[in-house]
């Protein structure tokens, strides 16, 4: 099975499969398919085929949809390029990926040379290339948060797997109505579009790029019932003057949070406002690795089980299993995982061990064997000896209310190697100072632990993801 045998044969053919939530644009199945038949068929006779790559650089639309469909209706491979990246990272992404075509929305086509290719061109049926569940799907490069952005290679295998799990633990249900607002050009962005055009719901689509607002707007002028958001975005629509209100009056009754550890209290705040918050965790190269459903976040169990296909462990240096509650490395295998990294095999090679893929993040498992995200493991402070956790940190300081958000980073310093820093930001409406904030490490947090530097900032830097780039953190509490 591929993404193109399981996209686009609904039993409802006059069911909304796309709609623009700004513009109301609204295509049927039957008229969405009939656009990617037209777009594949003409990327065929453009010279695109089985095997080839093809980039893609645009924000979220419609046409997106489409034009994704499209390339993977011909066999290619499709390669989702960030539109938030410069110029001077577009085209090396572009080059890395050697593409045989470079297809660009209107507010992109100057940024990588495009060759202008008439998507309405062809005409009559066009079946999708029967490639195997091996063949690649597509190559999506990583954030770059952690260094130079590698192009992780995902085959239809894969990616279908993560489709039905997801459609199991979250219990997505035909005909939900789900707003597309996370970023198309990453996994998770693509992965739950077509979810739900599997599932043959109604995907509404934000156009552009996210806006809080907007998308509170959404929920309520289309009826939705089901959204994804990394933690910043369900925060961002949460500070919108009346947003509890009107959440609560809303359809909307399933929130996935996905992209970064959920916060006890924005669980707590989205579950004051009348949704239903569950956790989907898991990386690009690994897919999906665990999941927290609604019903345990609202007993306070903040640790996910398994994703189907899949098995996790927490892990010492040497590879060995940790005891209970301790933190280690999480490593994991099955169905959801990637198949290496684009024309580079040493890298893939570094992230495996004793046959277990290395995720780069630290946990730990209770007694049952769940699964809690403590942080980055290569985020760690060493400071005099002493292993520090800035997730814990960044815990300890969010519990101070009039703390909006928080980045905890380690900075040079010549007698401790490292010192502890923290940037806070005020949450809406706050006044915020220092000693309020050292007050509440001083409460919660061991000495070594507490930061010995804090500065209030008016907001943190983030990738078009939505997750935090604690390397610009690092970067900036250094020169000052």
């Amino acid at each position: 099975m591929n993404v193109a045998d399981a996209l686009l044969a609904p039993d409802a053919p006059g069911h909304w499969a796309l709609v623009d939530a700004v513009s109301d644009d609204r295509w049927s199945y039957a008229e969405t398919a009939d656009r990617v038949r037209r777009q594949a068929g003409a990327l065929t006779k453009a010279g695109v085929g089985v095997g080839d790559r093809v980039v893609l650089l645009a924000d979220n639309s419609l046409d997106f949809v489409a034009a994704l469909l499209a390339v993977v209706w011909t066999g290619a491979t499709v390669v989702p390029v960030n539109t938030r990246a410069s110029r001077e990272e577009v085209e090396s992404l572009v080059s890395d990926a050697a593409p045989v075509l470079v297809l660009a929305s209107e507010a992109h086509a100057g940024v990588v040379p495009c060759e202008p290719v008439d998507m309405a061109a062809a005409d009559g049926p066009w079946t999708p290339a029967g490639v195997p569940g091996t063949h690649p799907f597509a190559v999506f490069f990583t954030s770059g948060t952690t260094g130079r952005p590698k192009g992780a290679v995902v085959s239809h295998a894969s990616r279908i797997a993560g489709l039905l799990g997801c459609a199991a633990c979250f219990e997505v249900r035909r005909g939900d109505r789900y707003l597309s607002a996370t970023p198309m050009f990453t996994s998770a962005g693509i992965s739950l579009v077509l979810l739900h055009v599997l599932m043959q719901g109604t995907v509404v689509v934000q156009p552009g790029r996210f806006d809080a607002p907007a998308a509170l707007d959404a929920v309520e002028d289309h009826r939705i019932d089901r959204a994804y958001f990394v933690p910043t975005m369900s925060r961002m629509v949460l500070d919108v003057p009346g947003a509890v209100e009107r959440l609560r009056a809303s359809a909307l009754r399933s929130l996935v949070n996905t992209g970064a550890g959920l916060d006890p209290r924005l669980a707590s705040d989205l579950t004051d406002a009348g949704v239903a918050v569950a956790d989907l965790y898991g990386s690009t190269e690994s897919g999906a690795v665990a999941f927290t459903t609604a019903g345990d976040i609202a007993r306070g169990v903040m640790a996910g089980r398994a994703f189907p296909g899949m098995t996790y462990r927490v892990v010492d240096a040497e590879g060995f299993d940790v005891p209970v509650g301790e933190t280690g490395e999480i490593v994991c295998r099955g169905a959801t995982l990637f198949d290496g990294y684009l024309d580079n095999p040493a890298a893939i090679e570094a992230r495996y061990r004793h046959g277990w893929f290395v995720v780069g993040d630290l946990g730990t498992v209770d007694e049952a064997g769940r699964l809690r995200l403590m942080g980055r493991a290569d985020d760690v402070i060493v400071s005099g000896g002493f292993n520090i956790d800035p997730f814990e940190v960044e815990k300890a300081l969010l519990s101070c209310p009039s703390v909006g958000a928080a980045a905890v980073v380690g900075v040079p310093d010549e007698f401790w190697g490292e010192v502890v820093a923290a940037a806070v930001v005020p949450a809406p409406g706050c006044q915020l100072t220092v000693a309020e904030v050292g007050a509440a490490a001083r409460e919660r947090l061991a000495g070594y632990k507490r930061p010995r530097r804090i500065e209030v900032w008016e907001s943190l830097p983030l990738s078009a993801a939505g997750k935090l780039l604690r390397r610009e953190v690092a970067g900036r509490m250094a020169l000052s």
